[in-house]
Parts: structure tokens; C-alpha cells; sequence
């Protein structure tokens, strides 16, 4: 019965998809992701652009505390530098400033997203995934056309995936189907891999990381390169495909799908145990350098400001995997 469900929800996802190829003007973008640093940087990069391609954005905010021993444990080891510093300590001295003051190009806080009139910011019931009901009510209400999945852990069932007419897009950290499941980029450098792959693939059934792939994009890594940096290159990559995706519908067209679709048989990655951080930690890698702090700084402050030593070098490096110039 699940297999003739789920193979309806695709049928039904490809018909609303092929109605909804029409060439539009304007579009409405949802991203749901995390309320981190990565999740913010990939809102304010994404924002930039579909603004000035004449679309809506809105943002819909996970709001989970870590159940499990694997995601506690994960939140202890990224939690305080992906998200705790920046929500208690920084993003409130940086608010000190208004954006527009802290120099050209500044990137925005959360409190600052919430405060615009140029993109809604809606965050989930705690605790509650977003097909609960009152969240998925405000999803509907919401309208979008179009909603983009960033490293957002939440498994959208057929009511939500039935909201947009154009479908739900998914950026994954990690090639398919090697690499299925959470925290597959820490697994890639488990491995030893000199290059990660950012997977952007349609979500059209409850499936993880099984939905048709649209596109790839390698990002090539060294030895010295943290978790933290790695992610933010790679969440760079997943945006640009989003809104070349989004090109293609605004035009009336499609991405192209690769042939092999992944399959729940060909593994699956679970949360990182002990014994894998002791690993990565005995491997000589790191999760975060001080200078990849520091130049995310300089995305919200470009003209300084943060009160403290800025490092040019890693500025320049973090601007270029973010894609900011200025």
C-alpha cells in the first residue's frame, strides 16, 4: 500500500509540474532550513538574488531541541560555533548597527530577516515538524510556488510536498546515492575525499534522498579545510543550482533529471557515534577554524565593525565560497 501511495504522490507531483510549465514573471520561494549560521547565510545569499530577479521570498524556520543521543551529540560538537555564538553573542552586537550602516553588501540577522518587509519569516511550533498541522497551515497560507529544502531535517509528507505547484527542491550534501542520510559531509572526510558533492534533487514522496536529481556541483577540498567551511562552499553551490532551477520554471522549462534515482537499498547514514568524532579528531580534521568565524563576520559587517582583528586572507576565501564580492 505504501509503494501505491508513494507512486501516486510522484504521478501527482510530475502532473503538477508539467501544468505548472509556464513561463512566470514573478515567483514565491519558500526555504525551509535551520535557524544556524548556514541556514542564514544560504537565506541572505538566496534573498540577494531572487529579489533581483523580480521573486518573493519567505522562510520557514525549524524549531526543534535535539531528541536523540545522535542529535544531542551533534549539537554539542557543532551547536556552539553553527549556532549559539552567532544567536547569543554576535548577531545581537552586530544589531547594534543597522545592516545598512555595517557596509556595502551586509548581510542580515535573524532578527533583522524578521524585521524586513522584503521577505516573511515564520518559525515551526516547537518541537514540531512542519506537516503539523498549525505549521502546515501556515505553509498553505503562505502560497509558495516554489519550496527549497536547505538542510532543513525535517521529512515533508504529501500534504506539505502538495502545496507548491512547482514542487519541492532539496539541496543534499553529498553525492547519491553513495552518500544518503545526515552528516554525509563529515562522512566525505572521513573518507578521505578531495572533492564533496551538493545534490539537488525534487522531493516528491516521503523517500530520503531518493527524489529524481536535478543537478550536481563538486567542490573541490584540501586537508586543512573544517566542516564548517566545507559546508558553507557547499551550501554556496546548493543555492546556485535553487535559482538556476528557478531560471529554467521562471522561462517555462525544467531541469534535467538524471536516470538513476536513488533507492532506500543503497545505504543509509545515520548521526556521526562517538567513535566517528574520535576519528575525524585522530584524522588531524576540524570541525571549525577561528578564521572561518571571522570572515562570516565580515559577510554581516563587510566594513568591520564586530570589534574585533578581521583576517583579510580568510575573508577572501569565505567571500569566495560564498559568493560575495563586496
Amino acid at each position: 500500500v505504501a509503494k501505491v501511495v508513494a507512486a501516486r504522490t510522484r504521478v501527482k507531483a510530475r502532473e503538477r509540474l508539467a501544468l505548472a510549465r509556464r513561463a512566470r514573471s514573478a515567483m514565491h520561494v519558500l526555504i525551509c532550513t535551520t535557524p544556524d549560521i548556514k541556514g542564514c547565510i544560504a537565506v541572505n545569499f538566496a534573498l540577494k538574488q531572487l529579489t533581483a530577479r523580480g521573486h518573493r521570498l519567505s522562510v520557514f524556520l525549524s524549531n526543534d531541541e535535539p531528541r536523540s543521543e545522535g542529535a544531542q551529540r551533534c549539537a554539542e560538537m557543532v551547536g556552539p560555533h553553527e549556532t549559539s555564538v552567532w544567536t547569543k553573542s554576535i548577531f545581537p552586537f552586530l544589531e547594534r548597527t543597522p545592516a545598512a550602516n555595517r557596509g556595502p553588501g551586509a548581510y542580515r540577522t535573524w532578527e533583522e530577516l524578521r524585521a524586513s518587509d522584503d521577505v516573511g519569516v515564520i518559525t515551526a511550533v516547537k518541537n514540531k515538524s512542519i506537516n503539523f498541522h498549525a505549521n502546515l497551515a501556515e505553509v498553505r497560507a503562505l502560497a509558495p510556488d516554489l519550496i527549497f529544502s536547505a538542510r532543513f531535517q525535517h521529512i515533508l509528507k504529501e500534504d506539505l510536498i502538495a502545496v507548491a505547484p512547482l514542487g519541492v527542491l532539496n539541496m543534499h550534501p553529498g553525492a547519491l546515492p553513495k552518500y544518503r542520510g545526515l552528516y554525509v559531509d563529515l562522512r566525505a572526510m572521513l573518507q578521505g575525499d578531495v572533492r564533496q558533492t551538493m545534490t539537488l534533487h525534487r522531493i516528491s514522496d516521503t523517500g530520503i534522498d531518493t527524489g529524481e536529481v536535478v543537478d550536481t556541483a563538486e567542490v573541490e577540498t584540501t586537508p586543512g579545510d573544517s566542516l564548517l567551511g566545507i559546508r558553507l562552499a557547499m551550501g554556496r553551490e546548493g543555492v546556485r543550482m535553487m535559482l538556476e532551477e528557478v531560471d529554467r520554471l521562471a522561462a517555462g522549462t525544467c531541469g534535467r533529471v538524471f536516470e538513476h534515482r536513488p533507492t532506500v537499498e543503497e545505504g543509509y547514514y545515520s548521526w556521526p557515534t562517538a567513535a566517528d568524532y574520535d576519528d575525524f579528531f585522530a584524522s588531524g580534521l576540524r570541525l571549525y577554524h577561528d578564521s572561518d568565524m571571522e570572515a562570516i563576520k565580515l559577510l554581516f559587517a563587510p566594513a568591520g565593525g564586530t570589534g574585533e582583528r578581521d583576517d583579510d586572507g580568510a575573508a577572501r576565501r569565505m567571500r569566495a565560497v560564498t559568493g560575495v564580492t563586496g
